[in-house]
């Protein structure tokens, strides 16, 4: 009886967790560039600001959706100095599913490590995909 109450139980622990699991075909479709807009700090809606705010000077990759856009940020976190940038190297969907890469580029010589530290970050805007899911790389 024991045992069988304890299958039960890890039975019903397994339905619960892939209750809420869902799968998404990453491979659906063929990648279509999408068109998008990197946003300089002053043109950075308020709302969004607020979300970049709440994270800090730690690395993150975040979607929010607002207003029929979609807007995707990635920081690098925290870094020694000034003259970093981020380089978008693609940027493109496969059925609902966006996918962003990009790189952080550091300071090519002493000269350009200007200033004190920084924290690198990019917001890119793009048009709201119904159900969309991101995938951010690099």
């Amino acid at each position: 009886m024991r045992r069988w109450a304890i299958c039960l139980l890890g039975f019903c622990i397994l339905v619960s967790a892939l209750i809420g699991c869902r799968i998404v075909d990453v491979s659906e479709g063929e990648a279509k560039e999408v068109d998008y807009t990197v946003l300089g700090s002053d043109e950075i809606p308020e709302e969004v600001e607020k979300v970049l705010e709440k994270q800090g000077q730690e690395p993150f990759a975040l979607a929010y959706e607002s207003g029929g856009f979609l807007y995707l940020m990635k920081s690098y976190g925290l870094q020694n100095s000034g003259g970093y940038s981020i380089r978008v190297e693609s940027l493109y969907a496969t059925g609902q599913v966006v996918h962003v890469q990009t790189t952080l580029e550091g300071p090519a010589t002493r000269e350009e490590q200007k200033g004190d530290s920084s924290c690198p970050t990019i917001v890119l805007k793009l048009e709201a995909r119904e159900n969309a899911s991101v995938v951010f790389e690099g």
